[in-house]
């Protein structure tokens, strides 16, 4: 949990020179982002909604003849070659199935779904040395069902593709106003101190990746992972890096992280964007039928309203550029963090109930995070319960009596409330 208010430069990261990347396409197109039209090389696939047999054959040439080659390229350039992973981890089968019934669980189930998953979320193959280690930054504020779907989803399929991977979830408490750039290099910061990666994807809690050929790793840096999805019917309608971003440390730090003025919603990622172009790193896109993920459905977030102003942040938007990418990034990031934890279990320890209780004693927590109102009600003796509704600026409300009964509830649109597990109800 952080909340906004710098860190030594980050170690560099070799990289394929422009020359060998060309030598493996044999051209430069594919490497192209392009920026000025929604032209690609593949053209065509973006155009088809589902997939087909010339979508398959599309996705295994890039597959085959550019990924597997630049990969097979980094590992000769590594010091330690050591039972190295394999490039292809050869998976049986290429559609991720989701489970959307995990939103229902609790993290301990949760849990017991992923034995092989270490403490904090991390997953290391025990049978080779992973190529790079992989951060995977999520963004995140009052989504639990979305996060307990996607926390469950990569847990199933990244591990068969041979990564070592950390999943690091960023929370922001205050202001109210969600800063979606800043949290994102906080989690950059983050991870650099307690993971030290090789390779950073930042994850929209919302994004569903729906093939697993699709490699989580760095190979080809930076990349636009989520670049096709099937709300937009996989075609990109806009110039971003949204959704979910690859990109190497050293590379995050030259563009010198997001822009930390985007309050509300939209157009951080644009700015990104413009910054990776600026600073001559082309973003990579892979073929439609390897990049296609699902949005999960959700309603919008009082809390992150769109940005009426965001147009006049963007570099290629501004006549005067007074708000330039060297001037606002992760060199004039400042925050504070309010605790780590490596789990969410702390919610067990409450009966979710639909409805309100309400009393005559009730005191507001000074927090607008379901997970703050847990741990602040947990630490309290008095409190036996708290009301919760995300849409109110006042979300917390302690019960410190005795709590009503079931059949006295008060159904409010979009409350719950969170009782202690304990004899008396």
């Amino acid at each position: 949990m952080f909340h906004l208010e710098h860190m030594e430069e980050s170690r560099s990261r070799d990289r394929l020179t422009r020359k060998e990347m060309f030598k493996i396409t044999g051209q430069p197109k594919i490497y192209q982002y392009q920026t000025n039209t929604l032209k690609h090389t593949n053209k065509k696939v973006i155009e088809k909604r589902f997939w087909s047999k010339d979508d398959a054959e599309v996705a295994m040439a890039y597959y085959k003849n550019t990924y597997l080659k630049t990969c097979n390229i980094f590992m000769k350039r590594l010091a330690n070659k050591s039972s190295i992973c394999d490039c292809d981890p050869k998976l049986k089968g290429h559609k991720a199935i989701v489970d959307y019934n995990v939103r229902n669980y609790d993290w301990v189930n949760i849990d017991k779904k992923h034995l092989n998953i270490h403490l904090g979320g991390e997953f290391k193959p025990s049978h080779c040395n992973a190529i790079q280690k992989i951060a995977i930054v999520i963004p995140y504020r009052d989504r639990m069902e979305h996060l307990k779907i996607l926390v469950n989803h990569l847990h199933k399929v990244l591990p068969k593709q041979n990564i070592h991977y950390k999943i690091f979830v960023i929370e922001q408490s205050a202001p109210l106003l969600l800063n979606k750039g800043a949290i994102m290099n906080i989690g950059y910061l983050v991870a650099q101190q307690y993971f030290v990666p090789d390779c950073i994807i930042f994850h929209d809690v919302d994004m569903l990746l729906e093939d697993k050929r699709h490699m989580y790793n760095c190979i080809q840096s930076p990349r636009h992972m989520g670049a096709h999805v099937d709300k937009f019917n996989y075609t990109q309608l806009y110039k971003n890096v949204g959704g979910v971003f690859a990109i190497k440390p050293h590379q995050f730090r030259k563009v010198n992280g997001y822009h930390i003025l985007f309050y509300g919603w939209g157009d951080e990622d644009m700015d990104m964007l413009q910054r990776l172009l600026i600073s001559r790193l082309i973003p990579v896109k892979w073929p439609v039928p390897l990049s296609r993920y699902s949005m999960i459905k959700h309603s919008a977030d009082v809390f992150y309203p769109k940005n009426q102003f965001r147009k006049s942040f963007l570099m290629h938007e501004s006549n005067y550029h007074k708000l330039s990418y060297r001037d606002y990034g992760l060199s004039k990031l400042k925050y504070g963090v309010n605790w780590i934890k490596k789990f969410f279990k702390a919610l067990n320890s409450f009966y979710k109930v639909k409805g309100s209780c309400l009393r005559r004693r009730q005191d507001k927590i000074g927090q607008y995070s379901l997970i703050v109102c847990v741990d602040l009600c947990l630490e309290d003796e008095k409190c036996k319960g708290f009301v919760f509704n995300a849409q109110n600026i006042g979300p917390c409300l302690r019960l410190m009596n005795r709590i009503c009964d079931k059949d006295k509830l008060q159904g409010i649109d979009d409350t719950v409330m969170y009782i202690k597990k304990n004899p008396f109800y």
